[in-house]
């Protein structure tokens, strides 16, 4: 019979093995300091949760925006698992055949995802510092509001 998983993966993207009668995580990912993932997550998410945190000390901002992103991950997997299950269409008020809302819906979680990831700035590689500078365009100051349109009340 086999032993129940941990909620983490290891690296190799294998469910993490624990003990009988053991809940929760088990000893290898209960460890001082790094924070427990969010409930609620899929084992992608755990897996990508436990993934950072075993290799990256990161700051609470971006801890914050980490558990954004693995809740956003979660819910792209959910989505699909939705999509996968009742298909790519659906019917409309009028019996004719729309795209599934599910579809819409996971298309823009992953854009949110792309962006949370983008924002974290993690290394592709080992090789590259544990610092990840900002990397932004040139502040380009106060929006100017011409005097007709605040004139006009904004309209022009």
């Amino acid at each position: 019979m086999d032993r129940p998983t941990c909620a983490a993966t290891t690296t190799a993207g294998k469910p993490c093995r624990r003990p009988p009668g053991d809940t929760g995580l088990c000893s290898t990912h209960v460890r001082a300091g790094l924070p427990s993932p969010p409930d609620g997550l899929t084992p992608d998410a755990v897996g990508l949760w436990w993934s950072v945190l075993e290799r990256w000390d990161l700051e609470p901002h971006e801890l914050a925006l980490l558990r954004e992103t693995v809740r956003t991950l979660a819910r792209c997997d959910l989505l699909a698992e939705v999509v996968a299950a009742e298909g790519l269409t659906s019917t409309g008020s009028k019996g004719q055949k729309v795209t599934h809302p599910a579809v819409a819906e996971v298309r823009q979680q992953q854009v949110v995802l792309g962006r949370l990831l983008a924002q974290l700035r993690l290394p592709e590689d080992e090789q590259e510092p544990a610092s990840r500078p900002q990397r932004r365009g040139g502040f380009r100051g106060p929006q100017q509001v011409s005097p007709l349109r605040a004139i006009r009340g904004g309209a022009l």
